[in-house]
């Protein structure tokens, strides 16, 4: 059972291959995700991942890492601070701030990414 303070953190990074499959799944197929020449030339100096696709961390850790024991997360908000690039290692920090008795499995949570 969740308590407030608890924590959880996950180091996760991405391939190429990846991101071109997200691309082919999601239907977004911005050459900046995918086309090294695109990446290179655009403000960011390489390909960048989709911010969907980073944001998915959260379903690998609610799904099957943290407290796996079926339940699901019924809202997520997000806002993109900077990229994020293929190959490079992210730690996801998950602490529980507050929870709501009345509802089963259900707190407000706090996602720090390094």
């Amino acid at each position: 059972m969740l308590k407030v303070g608890d924590t959880f953190e996950h180091e996760y990074s991405y391939t190429q291959e990846e991101v071109n499959l997200y691309a082919q799944v999601s239907g977004d197929t911005n050459p900046l995700h995918t086309n090294e020449e695109a990446g290179k030339a655009s403000i960011f100096g390489r390909c960048i991942i989709h911010g969907f696709l980073g944001a998915s961390v959260f379903t690998k850790i609610f799904g099957a890492l943290w407290y796996a024991d079926g339940h699901i997360y019924m809202k997520q908000s997000m806002m993109w601070m900077k990229p994020m690039f293929v190959g490079t290692t992210y730690k996801a920090v998950i602490t529980v701030k507050e929870i709501f008795p009345e509802k089963i499995a259900c707190s407000t949570i706090a996602l720090f990414m390094n």
